[in-house]
């Protein structure tokens, strides 16, 4: 038996020819993830383990560092809302007694004005 030429060019056109030398998309692992080196703060003596190891108010043991704002690993800074907080001064939203147009907003303020008057 013989196929019919007009069969066997209906064949050949319907079925896609694959490219050489390509793999198919669902062969093979995933690409390994490229290497990060540690922040800065990795590695060095910690100066907490947990939270009740800082001074209050509000500071936080982040990587091993007392931060009241947003510990950088990579920097090993504690900001607030992208400032340093200079020495002295903690990250809170403020009291009741703060400005209106401050109040609630987290910024660097002395630790009088992030606990209130007692």
């Amino acid at each position: 038996m013989r196929l019919h030429p007009l069969i066997a060019c209906l064949f050949l056109c319907a079925c896609p020819a694959a490219k050489k030398g390509a793999t198919p998309p669902d062969v093979g692992a995933p690409e390994p993830p490229k290497f990060e080196r540690p922040g800065k703060c990795y590695g060095k003596p910690s100066k907490c383990e947990i939270d009740a190891n800082c001074g209050p108010p509000f500071s936080t043991c982040q990587e091993g560092a007392c931060c009241s704002g947003t510990l950088d690993p990579s920097t090993c800074k504690c900001t607030c809302n992208g400032v340093t907080c200079p020495e002295g001064q903690l990250c809170c939203p403020g009291t009741d007694e703060s400005p209106e147009e401050t109040r609630g907003k987290l910024m660097c303020r002395t630790k009088e004005e992030c606990d209130g008057p007692f």
